[in-house]
């Protein structure tokens, strides 16, 4: 086989939003750690692999446990960050992750699927974790305000 150097094919990158997480490592000192999270097609089929959940349906954002987060966050560094495509950046990825920093790397992750929306799409799921957030129902639409057109 012949070597015609690098590839011409060229990858999309989906929008990326940025995760910086501040740790203390063993010796009493600080770690930082920033890393750009971005859900591609690629990302969202290693998360399903992964984990037999879908980011498509929003089912998974239900079921957020250790492994489901930490392979979301791992997938979603791989476009930005190839160093860590494999067991042990996986691992790596891991070490990095706590009790204390797992909500912000949930909120991160959820900016970062949400960037790569149309804007329709967007819309829709901002306003449904507003009104989860609000305690009502986020599959349920606001009911209509203005009345009907004649």
């Amino acid at each position: 086989m012949v070597d015609n150097g690098p590839s011409a094919l060229r990858r999309r990158i989906a929008p990326a939003v940025s995760l910086t997480l501040e740790l203390e490592d063993d010796s009493g000192g600080h770690l930082t750690r920033t890393f750009r999270l971005s859900f591609d097609f690629n990302a969202i089929a290693l998360v399903e692999e992964r984990t037999g959940l879908t980011l498509l349906s929003g089912d998974i954002w239900k079921n957020l446990s250790a492994k489901v987060l930490s392979i979301m966050l791992w997938a979603s560094v791989l476009a930005q960050h190839a160093e860590y495509d494999s067991e042990e950046g996986l691992h790596v990825i891991r070490s990095f992750m706590d009790a204390g920093n797992a909500d912000l790397i949930a909120e991160r992750l959820f900016d970062a699927y949400i960037a790569g929306l149309p804007a329709d799409k967007r819309k829709q799921l901002l306003a449904a974790k507003e009104r989860a957030l609000r305690g009502e129902d986020p599959t349920m639409e606001p009911e209509q305000t203005a009345p009907p057109a004649q």
